[in-house]
């Protein structure tokens, strides 16, 4: 009878072992689908990156973090499929390998999204910046005969910045700065109303 009942002990502790097993593949191929769906999730935001990035360098970086996401993705799929046929412990070290990788790939993803973001907002700082020295900046009115050297000199006491006063006001001038005309009013460089 002892032995009648070691058996049924072993096959309750053999049941017991397999349903427990059959949970953690279950809840390891749940991971690995999430993990699948974080890294296509990621390749979203690099595709919407690379699309918004401004500089070559950001295409560039953009570009590779696609490519490294699909592979990421393709990776998580694959490993999902491998759990369907294997064991709770190797269907654990799946997981925590697709997990480390997505992970390490979306941190990646948002230091690129925080350079991008930083970019733009130096630019869109630089042109404040600008607009604000035209706004303090001196405004000279044209008058007849005046040429930009005239006023090169008169503000700067040399008659060789004409092309400081130019850059400055082209979209005023137009693209050939022996054309100004009287009544235009030109922004002069470097200069402060005061």
């Amino acid at each position: 009878m002892s032995e009648q009942k070691k058996g049924l002990f072993d096959k309750l502790t053999d049941a017991l072992t397999d349903r427990d097993e059959k949970a953690a593949v279950a809840a390891a191929q749940k991971q690995a689908a999430d993990a699948a769906s974080k890294a296509e999730n990621a390749l979203k935001q690099a595709a919407d990156l690379a699309a918004k990035a401004g500089s070559e360098e950001a295409k560039r970086k953009a570009a590779e973090a696609q490519a490294a996401l699909a592979k990421a993705k393709a990776e998580a799929e694959a490993r999902a499929k491998q759990l369907a046929q294997a064991d709770a412990s190797t269907a654990r070290k799946l997981v925590a390998e697709s997990d480390a990788k997505v992970k390490d790939l979306e941190s990646k993803l948002k230091s690129m999204l925080d350079e991008e973001k930083a970019e733009e907002q130096a630019k869109q700082a630089a042109v404040a910046a600008e607009a604000a020295a035209k706004a303090a900046a001196l405004k000279h009115t044209v008058a007849a005969g005046e040429t930009l050297s005239h006023i090169s000199l008169k503000y700067y006491k040399s008659a060789n910045r004409w092309k400081e006063i130019y850059e400055a006001n082209k979209d005023v001038i137009g693209d050939n700065p022996n054309r100004i005309k009287p009544g235009q009013e030109l922004v002069i460089p470097g200069t402060s109303q005061g």
